[in-house]
């Protein structure tokens, strides 16, 4: 879902982070969707903070640096796919709306049904829709001043905005092309700054929430505990592991709040999700969630033991690439991070969509 419409256009994904700037661009040849440009650049402290633009200037100018500095071939054009932080947009279902609606009852029809449920002004939020069953409604909302501060970026940067896209619609995009018959896809998005948890079903965003973890935390106590820099800390976390007496808290906080998460899905939007899924133990009960990582937190040594053990679920990375083809055997792409391209993967998926 996204805030502009589709224009048809060939554009290439940009993902705005806290911590890091990601570009993908993409191109179809036959039936396959070939890497064709790639970037990533480290976001300095300060540039941002939870997702608002504090430096707009310095942040144009790294934008263009990664232009610049794309490895594979250069951008076939300034348009662009880009995403709304995820703490500042709001994706949400409704049910049980009058079928009957005109054109222009369903935005207040809309507004009504989900006054309670988002936590924003909606007269001061943008609103997109859609239709996805008979009597089901996928709404997004932004609010007007982050998708207008994230618009002017793109442009003094010299580029065309054709879409701001809700991060957890680009993450599906990319990883929720796989799907299995009475199994709800789980896509934990564990970031530099913020992480996300997106309940995926029958081609459908069914819930979102916020987690009280990043990446960025667990750097932080390993730093702190080992009295490292970050730099060694963040080393440390991928190469030997979870340091559970370190982080022990922050991984509990995690396994809570993705059992709280599971739980309220399980109760309000979960129909036929409660068979058994791979990995419980005789006599355990479980719900068909399948749960996949992404972001850089992902390649966490042991996350995933720690998590399918705790879950009793079925968890492991996420593949990025399952979607796209990287162009040929000596491609630069470093697939040993291609989740850390995952929202620029999905975004640029879009923009090879909104060519055709």
């Amino acid at each position: 879902m996204a805030f502009f419409p589709d224009i048809r256009f060939p554009a290439f994904g940009l993902d705005i982070g806290d911590r890091s700037f990601k570009l993908v661009d993409l191109v179809k040849k036959g039936k396959k969707i070939i890497l064709r440009s790639f970037a990533r650049v480290a976001v300095p402290e300060g540039y941002f903070d939870k997702g608002e633009p504090k430096e707009p200037q310095k942040i144009v100018d790294l934008i263009r640096t990664l232009i610049k500095k794309v490895g594979g071939r250069k951008v076939r054009s300034n348009y662009v796919v880009s995403v709304l932080p995820e703490t500042k947009a709001f994706i949400t279902l409704i049910d049980r709306l009058n079928s009957d609606l005109s054109k222009n009852e369903i935005i207040p029809a809309i507004k009504e049904k989900i006054k309670y449920q988002i936590p924003l002004d909606l007269e001061e939020a943008y609103l997109d829709w859609q239709k996805i069953e008979p009597d089901k409604i996928l709404v997004a909302v932004a609010p007007i001043k982050i998708v207008e501060d994230y618009s002017k970026l793109l442009k003094k940067a010299g580029l065309v905005p054709l879409a701001l896209e809700v991060e957890s619609a680009a993450i599906v995009r990319a990883l929720g092309k796989e799907e299995i018959k009475g199994t709800t896809q789980v896509f934990i998005d564990i970031g530099a700054t913020r992480s996300s948890i997106i309940f995926y079903n029958k081609g459908i965003i069914r819930f979102t929430a916020s987690m009280p973890v990043s990446g960025r935390a667990m750097d932080e106590a390993i730093a702190q505990g080992k009295k490292l820099s970050l730099d060694q800390a963040e080393k440390i976390k991928i190469k030997h592991g979870l340091e559970k007496d370190i982080i022990g808290s922050i991984m509990d906080d995690l396994v809570r709040k993705i059992q709280e998460s599971l739980d309220y899905y399980t109760e309000h939007f979960s129909s036929g999700d409660k068979a058994r899924p791979p990995g419980l133990r005789p006599g355990e009960v479980g719900r068909a969630f399948r749960v996949r990582l992404c972001g850089g937190g992902a390649y966490t040594l042991g996350l995933e033991k720690f998590l399918s053990e705790k879950l009793h679920l079925d968890v492991k990375k996420a593949d990025s690439l399952a979607n796209i083809t990287l162009p040929g055997k000596k491609a630069l792409f470093p697939k040993d991070k291609s989740l850390l391209y995952t929202t620029a993967i999905g975004l640029a998926l879009r923009g090879e969509l909104l060519e055709k």
